[in-house]
């Protein structure tokens, strides 16, 4: 109960209601009935209110009632006595928290149905309102910056259509582009202004369907006349190939229509937008030291807090207190933390981050609270769901997921919601390091058995299918190492197979996604059939569909060195091609052939087809057929180039810029009737003859050759987008011939686009992404003096798989005698090459340990 002391710090914002306090601390009331009072009571004129009482019959543990026969047990009785005979508010009595939960439920329904008639609503009004609430909501700023504003006017001025706004998450990018948008609207009140969040869109919706979609409603029709702007917010969720119609969008758009992206430094749209256009770009690095006070002084003046300039001084001492965000977190715990004279002791706690962060320190006391009130198995459940799926998971498929109901979850959800952003349709942990703090926090059993939970839910109904490829991506590689049952893990690998190889999932996981599984599936091989399919079945899909399933799983299968399943999926192409008459199944005969080192019998299918065939020599002339004439212009292109491949993988050099001059020429024959689909295979000899000159040669005239080559294809490159195949070998060419040059500044920016590329077109566990990984440590090495890898404890770099192979270590399922010997002695020479450039950023304790080891990869090969 307060004193009368206490009330000499009162506030002058509440001056005016010290009589009525005094009164009420001289009868003894307690903070609970002064603010019942001063909230509802004193006022009688809420809209909607109403009361909530529980039943007496209710079972409560004693530590949360008052002492029978005491003070307080009599105040409350009377406050109660006081709420119920009041006429102007409905009272309920609730006797479990699922009937409160239900009931409370019920009345703001009923409270929703009476503000917003369902005659009255239009459905276009209410999409873009939720839009609208947002803005409102992020734009609402804790400290000046103006700077970003006038960055909108200077872009404007100067005609760009793009703007990227970016950071890392949480650094305020959401805002910085909330309140311009804001600002922007009153001093150009006469040009329309959009605004679209992502993270408002229905999950259950493909993204780029749900921005266009809400880009063709009336509202939103812009002039085609005065210029102008759509701010597009929360853009890192969209994966690679969603960008990629984000940029068909971007192309179609006239050139008085601004667009402005706020997402992550990090994420595939900044990476991407920025490697295709020349756009300017807003970087946030957080608050600076001049920012923190104003920030903090403000945020808390809205709670009717003040903390002291020791106090605030304390905070930014903190590591954390540049980062909006979590700033917000903190002060946010201190404004609810409920003893002053305890507040030095609290920040000091929170800010102390040496054996903690300040996100672990609130989860460890979030445990410990629920815990006693009997919450504890729904506040693990909630945590541990959000940290498996960083990709969000909707409040919706939470609680049915784990069959938590909404009475508990509502109990639970404040304190776990001001650790997330986004909506209740996608809610994230704030910074993605929080996952391992989740980790830390509970067993790994418990862990596990909420992934396979979700995964069991998400698998459930066909329903879910669109978000169900994804979600079961992202849990399994979190918990397929976890300790459970033997059967359990059975059933988990059999689903999670089965996505891997389900064409309907297949399409719709990116490369990064699809990469990660077949790593994780390393013991089980594309070449078997799943015990079930989700989504429609291999055998009810057409021809076509077929074949573009096998080209995805050959993709992959390639680039992590699963040289049996890629040729698999390459023979069951040529099968249906052939089955449809298709002229091109026995390139796809020979690319399985390449695909297990046999390059000698890949020659020899494709010059057995004729497909290669031209009739630039005599002795083409002579044995030319007559049924030669019908072969398509685009197939002997690709017959050509994929017979230049074979003496690529050979390394005869000689043989494969002899094959290549055949293909330029006949590049040049087409003529203006062009396909698309010729113009890629053009590219993509020019781009590999362009790799050959860069990676395999030292000379300065290959390289100037080489740069000739790169630039007559470069704008083409730039427009296939960042996560391409024919992207990684342009920039791969372009970092090697920096490396050669010895140019380690331009080496590095080149190494990291590389390393992006492949990452986006390959996934993070192919080879061709720890080619380009060791190429930018290389080149950092060389500039910084370390490896650029701030959570790397010793100074040894451990390298990724980097071995272009035809076989997996566990499943070596090669037989290297049947490899042709020159392929075998070429992968050799590429991997000696990467050897080196490795050993080179070692210590040198490491460089002589790598020195005295055997050659055994070469004893490996049988060489």
């Amino acid at each position: 109960m307060p004193t009368e002391s206490e009330l000499t710090g009162l506030r002058p914002s509440v001056e005016d209601q010290r009589p009525w306090l005094n009164a009420k601390v001289a009868e003894s009331a307690s903070i609970t009935e002064i603010e019942i009072e001063y909230g509802v009571l004193r006022d009688m004129d809420i809209p909607h209110a109403c009361f909530f009482i529980r039943s007496a019959e209710m079972e409560v543990p004693d530590e949360f009632k008052e002492a029978t026969g005491s003070v307080a047990e009599y105040r409350l009785s009377l406050l109660k006595k006081k709420i119920r005979t009041q006429n102007k508010y409905p009272v309920y009595d609730y006797s479990s928290p699922e009937q409160l939960g239900e009931t409370l439920m019920n009345k703001i329904i009923a409270m929703i149905e009476t503000e917003y008639p369902a005659d009255t609503v239009n459905a276009a009004d209410v999409l873009k309102g939720r839009h609208e609430f947002a803005l409102k909501r992020r734009s609402d700023t804790l400290c000046e910056i103006s700077e970003t504003r006038r960055n909108f006017d200077k872009w404007i001025e100067d005609g760009n259509q793009l703007l990227l706004l970016k950071g890392p998450s949480g650094s305020g990018t959401s805002t910085g582009l909330a309140y311009s948008v804001v600002d922007l609207r009153r001093t150009y009140p006469n040009n329309k202004i959009i605004y679209y969040d992502f993270e408002i869109a229905d999950p259950g919706q493909d993204p780029v369907d749900a921005f266009l979609g809400f880009l063709s409603l009336e509202q939103c029709r812009l002039s085609k006349d005065e210029w102008s702007m759509i701010a597009v917010d929360n853009s890192s969720q969209l994966d690679a190939s969603e960008v990629e119609r984000i940029m068909e969008w971007i192309d179609s758009l006239p050139s008085n229509i601004h667009v402005a992206f706020a997402a992550a430094s990090t994420s595939p749209l900044i990476t991407i937008l920025q490697y295709r256009y020349a756009c300017p770009s807003i970087t946030f690095h957080g608050l600076t030291l001049q920012m923190q006070p104003e920030f903090i002084n403000n945020f808390t003046r809205r709670f009717g807090k003040r903390l002291t300039e020791k106090q605030i001084k304390a905070i930014t001492a903190g590591r954390h207190s540049n980062d909006p965000t979590v700033l917000k977190v903190l002060l946010n715990s201190l404004v609810n933390f409920g003893s002053i004279e305890q507040l030095d002791d609290r920040i000091a706690k929170l800010v102390d981050s040496s054996s903690f962060s300040i996100f672990s320190g609130l989860l460890y006391e979030g445990r410990d609270t629920f815990h006693k009130i009997g919450l504890l198995r729904e506040f693990a459940e909630a945590t541990v769901a959000i940290s498996l799926m960083p990709i969000g998971i909707s409040e919706s498929d939470l609680l049915n997921a784990t069959g938590m109901s909404q009475a508990k979850w509502s109990v639970i959800r404040p304190y776990i919601i001001q650790f997330c952003k986004g909506n209740n349709d996608r809610l994230t942990f704030v910074e993605s390091s929080w996952n391992q703090d989740v980790k830390n926090c509970w067993g790994t059993p418990f862990r596990a058995a909420i992934g396979i939970k979700l995964i069991d839910w998400y698998l459930a109904d066909p329903v879910r299918l669109a978000r169900a490829a994804k979600a079961v991506a992202s849990i399994y590689s979190d918990i397929w190492h976890l300790p459970m049952e033997d059967d359990d893990l059975k059933k988990l690998n059999e689903k999670v197979f089965s996505i891997a190889l389900s064409p309907s999932t297949v399409s719709v996981l990116n490369n990064t996604y699809l990469s990660t599984l077949w790593k994780l599936l390393s013991s089980q091989s594309m070449q078997e059939i799943p015990q079930f399919y989700i989504g429609r079945p291999l055998p009810a899909l057409l021809p076509q569909e077929v074949i573009k399933h096998y080209l995805r799983l050959a993709h992959i299968a390639s680039s992590q060195c699963r040289g049996a399943d890629a040729a698999f999926c390459y023979e069951r192409i040529a099968e249906l091609k052939t089955g449809l008459n298709h002229q091109d199944a026995p390139l796809y005969h020979a690319m399985a052939c390449l695909e297990i080192g046999q390059a000698s019998r890949a020659l020899e299918i494709i010059d057995t087809s004729r497909l290669a065939v031209t009739k630039r020599t005599l002795f083409a002339r002579l044995s030319f057929q007559k049924s030669d004439v019908h072969i398509a212009p685009h197939t002997r292109l690709k017959a050509i180039l994929l017979r230049s491949k074979t003496f690529l993988l050979k390394g005869d050099w000689f043989t494969f810029f002899k094959t290549m001059m055949q293909f330029i020429d006949l590049a040049e024959e087409i003529g203006e009737n062009t396909s698309p689909a010729e113009i890629e295979t053009c590219a993509e000899g020019t781009v590999m003859v362009c790799y050959v000159l860069s990676c395999y040669s030292t000379a300065i005239e290959d390289h100037k050759q080489a740069i000739e080559f790169s630039q007559m294809i470069s704008e083409y490159v730039e427009r296939l987008g960042v996560g391409h195949p024919l992207s990684y070998l342009f920039m791969m060419a372009k970092t090697f011939r920096l490396f050669r040059a010895g140019n380690f500044n331009e080496m590095l920016n080149a190494a990291y686009w590389t390393e992006q590329s492949a990452c986006m077109a390959f996934g993070r566990e192919s080879y061709q992404y720890g080619r380009a990984h060791i190429l930018y440590t290389y080149a950092h090495f060389k500039l910084h003096g370390d490896h650029g890898d701030p959570h790397q404890a010793r100074n040894i770099y451990n390298p990724r798989n980097y071995i272009r192979s035809f076989e997996t270590f566990r499943n070596n399922n090669i037989d290297w005698q049947s490899v042709d010997l020159d392929v075998r002695q070429e992968i050799l020479r590429e991997c000696n090459l990467f050897r080196k450039l490795i050993r080179d950023v070692q210590p040198l304790p490491e460089q002589q340990r790598m020195d005295s080891e055997c050659d055994t990869l070469r004893q490996h090969f049988g060489l």
